[in-house]
């Protein structure tokens, strides 16, 4: 289990109200994404908020950032759901920002030279 703020219950109430209406299906909690190398040797692990499929079966794995929270992201965050959106190409990964969904911004990730 992980833990989550007051505006993430508030997001995850709503994706529950969203499939109780059928708008979207297969609603999980915390789903876990393993990392692997080209090798096939686990590397670690991205745990999204949520995961769903909507209504035309399109796969989204949903990361929910505050205002705040968006303005900085560590290099373990973006490392990660780099590497995942390479692993999982079926995911729509996204992130909601305050109530707005987009697509993670990882261009601007640079590693060490």
């Amino acid at each position: 289990m992980t833990k989550s703020s007051k505006e993430e219950d508030k997001r995850w109430q709503e994706l529950q109200l969203l499939q109780k209406a059928g708008q979207i299906k297969d609603l999980e909690r915390w789903p876990v994404f393993k990392l692997y190398s080209h090798k096939g040797i686990l590397l670690g692990k991205y745990t999204a908020d949520s995961k769903y499929r909507l209504k035309k079966g399109t796969l989204v794995a949903e990361e929910y950032k505050g205002a705040e929270e968006s303005k900085s992201y560590s290099a373990a965050y973006l490392l990660k759901i780099k590497h995942a959106m390479a692993d999982y190409p079926e995911y729509n990964f996204c992130e909601n920002i305050a109530g707005k969904l987009r697509r993670p911004n990882v261009r601007f990730f640079k590693g060490k030279k």
